[in-house]
Order: C-alpha cells, then sequence, then structure tokens
C-alpha cells in the first residue's frame, strides 16, 4: 500500500486540515485510519480518501495515523502516516531601501 504523501508537515500552533490518498485500494477494499486515543487530531475515512484535522502544539511533535486496507475480513495491507509540526515561519523582512543620491 502506498499513502500520498506518506509524511505530512503542519506548521506548530495552527489548525491543519491535511488528506492522503490510499493506493492501490479496489471497489472492494474497505480502508480504516485512526490515531491514538486522546491525539489532537479527528481522522475521517471517505472512500479511499484520509482527512485528518486538528492541531500539534509545538514544533518537532509527531503524530502517527495509522492506515489499514481489508478485503472482507482480512487485512490486506497497513501503513502509518506521520505528521510532524514544524517551527511557525517568520515573516518576511522588506528589503532595505537604499537613499537616493
Amino acid at each position: 500500500m502506498i499513502l500520498t504523501p506518506a509524511r505530512i508537515e503542519v506548521t506548530a500552533g495552527e489548525q491543519f486540515t491535511s488528506s492522503v490518498t490510499v493506493w492501490p485500494a479496489g471497489p472492494r477494499h474497505v480502508v480504516n485510519a485512526s490515531a491514538a486515543a486522546g491525539s489532537p487530531v479527528r481522522v475521517e475515512v471517505n472512500g479511499h480518501k484520509v482527512t485528518i484535522t486538528g492541531r500539534l502544539g509545538h514544533a518537532g511533535e509527531q503524530l502517527a495515523v495509522h492506515v489499514t486496507v481489508r478485503d472482507d475480513t482480512t487485512e490486506t495491507a497497513h501503513d502509518t502516516l506521520l505528521i510532524e509540526a514544524t517551527p511557525t515561519h517568520p515573516r518576511a523582512t522588506p528589503p532595505a531601501h537604499s537613499p537616493t543620491c
């Protein structure tokens, strides 16, 4: 199974919503996904698309979302999506103006 993407970076302290696609998964496959109990995210599955919404508070904080694909009652594949919080991006400093002569 391939998660596209398999790793997501989010800005620490900011609300995010990100999605991944599970591939290959055919019409008879059922996709399930979950994060650990008490995680600061909500995980939703719609067909072969997994959407994660939440907030990671600190840079370097990581969260794993476990994804499985089943064919009837048999697990056919599993993978882990890694979400990592990165530092907030500083505002760009405007260029210095040079004096005109």
